[in-house]
């Protein structure tokens, strides 16, 4: 059995520390007990990952997880003071709220990035996969903060994406279309 007292402490040490370092902190402190307890790689993705990809500017008041094993990470949240209310994990002291959505990552797994977090580390889900994301909810529900983010994140990264990538994930015209305009407005050619 595993001994959570120095995570707990750990944990409470960051209760001073801002929403977003609490946020990213505990994601490393969780996948690090996670991988202790066979549950590899453990992926951040939704805001968490658009909050960190755009240094803060976006911000998020949960953080998702997809992995298998959610049984396990149920268990692992309880031992360090979360409490579970339908599919949100809630820890009071520390005012974070965290999901796990799925066991298996919508993208591609090759392009997950391994971000360092002090001594520890926590993987994201790639930069073209979120905006990918982030377009097709645009897309499907007209969500204009959706589509706001995506675009942002073409224009903080388009020198590093993988744009064939992204253009082979973009399966209905409309999607398309749209990112067609995003980079015509960034003017991609």
């Amino acid at each position: 059995m595993m001994d959570y007292n120095q995570y707990i402490n750990e944990l409470n040490a960051l209760i001073t520390k801002s929403k977003p370092e609490r946020m990213i902190q505990f994601s490393a402190i969780f996948t690090e007990i996670l991988e202790k307890n066979g549950v590899t790689k453990p992926i951040v993705v939704g805001g968490l990952s658009l909050e960190i990809y755009t240094s803060n500017n976006y911000t998020t008041y949960d953080i998702d997880f997809v992995l298998s094993g959610r049984d396990k990470a149920g268990e692992i949240l309880t031992n360090l003071g979360f409490n579970q209310s339908g599919k949100d994990w809630y820890h009071p002291k520390l005012g974070i709220s965290v999901e796990i959505p799925d066991n298996s990552l919508d993208g591609d797994e090759s392009k997950v990035t391994k971000l360092d977090v002090g001594n520890r580390y926590i993987y994201l889900i790639s930069i073209e996969d979120i905006l990918i994301h982030r377009l097709q909810s645009a897309v499907a529900t007209n969500n204009q903060v959706d589509r706001e983010w995506g675009f942002r994140l073409l224009v903080i990264y388009h020198e590093d994406l993988d744009i064939p990538y992204i253009e082979s994930q973009l399966s209905y015209y409309k999607e398309q279309e749209e990112f067609q305009t995003w980079k015509n407005n960034l003017k991609l050619e």
